[in-house]
Formats: C-alpha cells, structure tokens, sequence
C-alpha cells in the first residue's frame, strides 16, 4: 500500500484494508470483538447517521469521550464524510472547554455521561454547537449514539474527501498561553503512517494494547491509525486503571507491541510479575513517548524484561512521532534517537547557524507530516512555518553518530548570571540519585542572580533522604551556576494524562506563594 501517493486518503486507506483483512479480527473491547468488516460497517452506520444531522464536508466534529468502539467510529465516520475531527483532552475544564469550541466553531460533539457533566454548563455559550451525541445514556437535548445503530452498512456514496484535506484539528497543550490547533492533512497522517509503520515494522500478525487516551496524537497514530493500515489487532481498554488490567490483557491476549508513557514503564519495573512471564512474554517491541523517559527505567526495563525500549519524540504539529531510537541497531540512553523515514532535522542558534556535534540549538523539522497550519491563527503558523522547515522550539543536540537529545524547553530555558541553563540537564542530574523517582526543575526569582533553579523532587518509595545530600550530589555533577538554589520535597508531581510533569502549575504555584509572601510582609511606616 503506498501510503505517499497523493490520491491516498484515510477514508480510502480504510476501505483497503477492509477489503484485504475483512474476517480478520480488528477491535476487542471489553468482551465484544469486532472483525475489519464489523468494524467497517459501524463506521458507515456512523457516517450516515452524522450525514443526516447536517454533517459534511469541512464541519468540525468534538470527540470528547473516554476510550469506547465509539470514539473510533466517530473518527473515521467523519473522515469518510470529509468532516475534520477535533479530539479533546477529557481532563479540561469547563472554561478550557469552552475556548476549544467556540475557536473551532464546534458542529456536534461526542460524549459519554461522565464528560456531559463538564460540557453542560457551557452550552448556552456555544451558538455553532448544534448537536451533541451522548455514547452510554439518553439524556434530554441530546441524541442517543445508538440512533445510528439503523442506519445502513454500506460504504457512503458521496464525495470522498482528498489528500489535502483537513483531517483532524490537534489542539496544543498550551503551555506558553491559549491552545493553538495543529490541523493536520490526509497527506500528514499518512507520512506519519508511513513513517512509524517502517519505525517498529508493523505486521497483520501483531497485537497491540491500548490503553492512553485516544485524544492524544501520540496514542491515535502510533496505536490506532498504524496498527489499523496493517491489519493488527487492537485491543482497547477503557483507562490504564487499574493497571493489574493491563498486565492481565498483555498476558491474556499475547500483546506483540506496546506502547505507553514513561509511568507504564516504570511501574512495569516495579510490578511484581509473575516468574514465568519472561519465559511466555510475546511483547517483541515497546515504545515511550509522551515525556522523557528516566535513563534508569530504560535500563531496569531491558535488564528485567529483554525487551527493546524505545524512546521517542514528536509533536502535535508533527502527527506524532518523528525520532525514535532504532528497533535494530544502537539505542542510546536519553536519546530521542534518530529522524524517521520521510524526516529530516536540523539544529539553529541564536546566529541563525547550524552548530556542530554536541552543541546546542533549537531543533527544526522537515517532514510531509508536518501541520498545515494552527487553525485561524495565520501569525503563529508564520512563527512556526519557516521556509519550509517547522521551528519546534525545543532546544537539542546532536552527537557524532545522528542521535539526538532534547536539552530543554526553549522558552523554559533559565538564565542565571548571564548564563543559560537548561532545566532539563539539572532534572536528569537529580533524577540520577538513586532515592529519586522523579523531579521538575523551574526559575524563581533572585534578587542578585535574576533568576535561579528550584527543583521539587518526589522520593522513591520508603526511602528518606536529606536536602544537604541532593546538594551535594548536584555539586558533583553539574556546574554550580547550574545548582538548584532551592529545593522543595513532594509526594507525587502534578503531571498531564500523557505523564508530563505540569510545570505551568508548579510556576504558578511558586508565583502564588511569592505573592503571599510580598504581601504578608509588614510596611515600615515613616517617622
């Protein structure tokens, strides 16, 4: 199948691989399996049922549910129906909710029971939304998702849509202020296809588990639209908890790929398998991405299981995942690894020069799965498009043999005394102390340096260890400049549902705190 050739959709891709693995199995959730033809057919009844609410072609559908069947017959429904698909991280807010909908101008939206609760006190804000269509429970004002379930099978007859399309509108973290909505084409899923298909050699004979969230980039084209090009067998879990579950599916279903966040992975480390795993253990191949993966995981990993790790990286604005540390060949700790197919990088510093091996600078990509562009925001896309090349704002480096490493967040870099330090070095420093699990490093202000490191650190369990001790520790490994000035312990981190460390909240929590302290302190009246 030529995933490059320009008449290529992901509503023909479907249809393709219906038409050559049909009886084969394609879907389990929970009890209920699905064949490629099963499956098929649901979409269809999907897409017809969407086309009767006034669906078509370039209407922006919200997928705004946990993982269910559900969620993967909307996406494709609407794809077959040229629509553009919007999934929505299910841990927003009612107010971060809002901002989506109304920026894309939201048609409909999925749901389940659970999501309604949030999406409901802001409907009499969203004058576009005209339908929302409930997947568990028949709620008044809206339409039940099983109203499609008599709605015929056959592939719809309409025009299809193409390669140019606009397929689906990621939208970004928001990190650095409102979210911004990466829209990618046909054509940059199917590079993306393409590309990691070739990364982790994908067959009909695979399983794969999945179990983060659908909503994710990462999850949907590496586990669902990868796996499905192949004609793999998914099996779709509703949420990682309990994580007993997973263990239990891996076993049960003889899972050959898995592919998780760097916590799966830890907690595989330290989950008490059975003694006999090693020995019936199917998994040939597990990916990390999503957040950077602790060098000593990666290690405890392959040395308890003998099973490749590989750590990789990549972007909304990217359709996922553009390096990866090679399935056969040298895999590097704390390396992102190496380009993919299809992709090509470069490095540039503040001279607008590319630097040599080891030297830092702000990683560009080149690539057909990079975005078309953030959804009506023609001034940030100018920002990030450039010459064809997409400016990612992470700073990396790249050594003698290709390999890269993602030093840090451009603009969370920290400048102390005139001098750069990238939080992410120091993190991996901390991290490497054996009574560490996990640590975020942010600038807080300083008075005679402008700014300085502050790491908040979480401890392995039933361990204790001093402030003086990581002191040290660090003033043996890195810089002094670079040292944390202070240093704050915590049980657990706050993190996304991708397992990203959140440290907007941690910045933000520190800048509460130096507020209350400015303001508690007593003004010194004149005489």
């Amino acid at each position: 199948m030529n995933f490059r050739d320009p008449r290529m959709t992901i509503a023909k891709l479907v249809e393709d691989v219906v038409a050559i693995y049909g009886r084969n199995k394609c879907l389990t959730f929970e009890k209920t399996t699905y064949t490629y033809e099963k499956f098929n057919q649901k979409i269809n009844q999907t897409a017809h049922g969407l086309r009767n609410l006034g669906i078509s072609r370039g209407s922006r559908i919200g997928l705004f549910l946990s993982n269910c069947p559900e969620y993967l017959y909307t996406y494709f429904g609407v794809i077959k129906l040229g629509g553009i698909n919007v999934p929505i991280n299910t841990f927003l807010s009612s107010e971060e909710l809002q901002f989506i909908l109304h920026d894309c101008e939201m048609s409909a939206v999925v749901t389940d029971q659970k999501l309604y609760a949030v999406l409901e006190p802001i409907i009499p804000t969203l004058p576009h939304l005209k339908h929302i269509i409930v997947v568990d429970k028949d709620i008044p004002g809206t339409i039940p998702f099983r109203t499609f379930e008599k709605e015929i099978r056959e592939n719809p007859t309409w025009d299809s849509p193409t390669n140019s399309d606009i397929a689906v509108i990621h939208y970004t973290s928001g990190t650095t202020g409102k979210p911004k909505g990466a829209m990618l084409s046909h054509k940059n899923l199917l590079a993306a296809i393409d590309a990691n298909t070739d990364a982790i050699k994908i067959s009909h004979r695979d399983k794969i588990i999945v179990f983060l969230p659908l909503f994710h980039v990462f999850t949907f084209v590496v586990c669902i639209l990868a796996t499905l090009s192949y004609g793999t067998r998914i099996i779709l879990l509703g949420s990682i908890r309990p994580f007993k579950r997973v263990i239990r599916a891996i076993l049960k279903y003889r899972i050959n790929i898995l592919v998780g966040v760097p916590q799966v992975f830890h907690a595989l480390v330290n989950a008490n398998i059975p003694w006999f795993f090693r020995f019936i253990n199917p998994i040939r191949v597990c990916v990390s991405g999503g957040a950077p993966l602790n060098a000593e995981v990666l290690q405890a990993f392959q040395q308890k299981f003998k099973i490749p790790l590989l750590e990789g990286y990549g972007l909304s604005e990217t359709s996922g995942g553009i390096c990866v540390n090679p399935l056969h060949g040298l895999q590097k700790p704390l390396s992102i690894g190496v380009p993919i197919k299809g992709v090509k990088v470069k490095l540039v510093d503040e001279d607008d020069l590319e630097p040599g091996p080891n030297e830092v600078g702000e990683l560009f990509v080149q690539s057909d799965s990079v975005m078309v562009g953030y959804y009506n925001q023609p001034e940030e896309t100018k920002e990030v498009l450039q010459n064809g090349w997409l400016r990612t704002g992470d700073m990396a480096k790249i050594d003698a043999d290709g390999y890269i490493y993602i030093v840090d967040r451009k603009k969370d870099m920290l400048i102390v005394r005139g001098m750069n330090v990238y939080p992410r070095e120091v993190e991996e420093v901390i991290c490497s102390h054996p009574k560490v699990a996990e640590c975020a490093v942010i600038g807080v202000p300083d008075k005679q340096r402008g700014e300085v490191p502050k790491a908040i650190i979480s401890l392995k369990e039933n361990v204790t260890v001093t402030e003086k001790e990581i002191r040290r520790f660090c003033h043996e490994k890195i810089a002094m400049y670079k040292n944390p000035k202070y240093f704050e312990f915590r049980d657990v981190l706050p993190k996304t549902p991708t397992g990203k460390i959140m440290k907007k909240v941690l910045k933000q929590e520190e800048f509460e705190r130096l507020r209350k302290t400015t303001e508690q302190k007593p003004v010194q009246q004149r005489k």
